[in-house]
């Protein structure tokens, strides 16, 4: 089963998901800022990524921080012209 929570503005700030005997499964909670944009994600087992954009609304980077591999990864986004 799936669950959906919502901030005032009716957008999902977390998705989870538990097995038939109610354990769960999975757990996604994104942040949000004040343009409705994600702005980052945290994973149920701890990973997390935050996302940066321009003023035009274009991603520009992610970076991934994972606790089990200890790895932290920092993207630059590159668009395509």
């Amino acid at each position: 089963m799936a669950e959906h929570s919502y901030e005032s503005l009716n957008r999902v700030t977390d998705v989870s998901t538990q097995g038939a005997a109610g354990n769960p499964l999975s757990r996604y909670t994104y942040a949000l800022d004040a343009k409705s944009r994600k702005t980052g994600l945290t994973e149920m087992d701890g990973r997390s990524s935050q996302w940066t954009y321009d003023d035009t609304y274009h991603l520009l980077q992610e970076n991934i921080e994972d606790p089990i591999s200890t790895t932290h990864i920092p993207n630059a986004i590159s668009h395509m012209i």
